[in-house]
């Protein structure tokens, strides 16, 4: 899994305690836009596509927690600041997730095993963001193991790549779009 690569290293530090107006980064987790509406004062928050961040005071987190908490537990939104994750009873939904600095981990370094057990694991957002992720990187020509994309599909249950051309025992493939 991905808390696996990254050492969990005991902070000597104390925590931080937020005040309701501290201002907390938080980011799109998914591929398409993500919409927060808060139920009591109106006020919006709109994040379109992947990586997107916007700030957002921490008494407004608590209310999205409390009014969509798909919002934050699925995640398609995730804060970006690990004492908040941790004030907010996120940690354990974060273990099923990768953070934005673990992508190319999963990608280029976790073996099939790992890759396959983080799969399992994973919330049904990061399984989808996962099949977006990976087709983009196929576009990019930044992910060229075939049998990588092959266990995404596997697991993910998803046809990334065409399969069905052969020329002169070569496999010729393209992306499903």
């Amino acid at each position: 899994m991905a808390n696996e690569l990254i050492d969990e290293k005991k902070s000597i530090f104390k925590k931080k305690k937020f005040t309701k107006d501290d201002l907390i980064t938080i980011m799109n987790f998914t591929a398409g836009t993500v919409f927060y509406q808060n139920p009591r004062t109106q006020q919006e928050w709109k994040m379109v596509g992947f990586g997107e961040t916007e700030q957002i005071a921490f008494d407004e987190l608590i209310t999205m927690k409390s009014s969509q908490p798909k919002l934050l537990k699925e995640p398609y939104i995730i804060v970006m600041d690990d004492d908040a994750v941790e004030q907010l009873s996120l940690k354990d939904t974060y273990k099923k997730i990768l953070r934005p600095d673990e992508i190319d981990k999963f990608y280029n370094k976790m073996s099939f095993a790992q890759m396959e057990k983080f799969i399992d694991n994973a919330t049904e957002s990061m399984r989808e963001l996962l099949v977006n992720l990976t087709l983009e990187r196929i576009r990019n020509k930044e992910f060229d193991s075939l049998a990588k994309v092959q266990l995404i599909e596997s697991k993910l249950n998803k046809k990334l790549l065409d399969w069905g051309v052969s020329i002169n025992d070569h496999t010729i493939w393209k992306l499903i779009f």
